[in-house]
């Protein structure tokens, strides 16, 4: 999807299901998300059933992704705001990533180098303590990857 809203309101009038599945679990949410157009997400959010949706990505190595995930791979915190505010699930766990496990959205945030998204995470009560299957923290997945902004490091934890 491009982006066009009118486009999609028209499809979704004509009959198109707004919570089709692909054989990857992949709902038009997770790309509008991926497409960082706060419009469309806001029309998908206000549309379907589920912003928890989890989906698999291929071009990220990535299973049981939520569209909250999509929003720190595009680093778009106005999408992560409203997929918050409407009920996405600020500790939910990554199935995979690039080979690691057990990843919570605030983990990805600092691997993906979010520190905007990681601010919001923590303000939405993100549990900063989870670990990930190799027993590292939020924090140490942040001073890991030392592209992070140094706020982060310093911020509410």
């Amino acid at each position: 999807m491009s982006g066009n809203v009118e486009l999609v309101t028209f499809l979704v009038e004509k009959g198109c299901d707004i919570n089709a599945k692909s054989p990857a679990n992949t709902q038009p949410i997770n790309y509008a998300v991926q497409s960082a157009n706060i419009n469309l997400v806001n029309y998908f959010i206000e549309k379907s059933e589920d912003v928890n949706v989890k989906a698999k990505l291929y071009s990220k190595k990535s299973t049981g992704v939520t569209p909250l995930h999509i929003s720190c791979f595009v680093h778009d915190e106005e999408i992560a705001s409203a997929l918050i505010f409407h009920g996405a699930n600020v500790n939910e766990k990554i199935g995979e990533y690039n080979g690691k496990k057990n990843l919570s959205i605030i983990h990805l945030a600092t691997i993906e180098d979010s520190p905007s998204i990681v601010e919001i995470l923590v303000k939405n009560k993100a549990d900063v303590k989870a670990i990930d299957d190799e027993g590292k923290t939020c924090l140490m997945t942040a001073a890991e990857n030392s592209a992070f902004e140094k706020k982060c490091l310093h911020s509410q934890f």
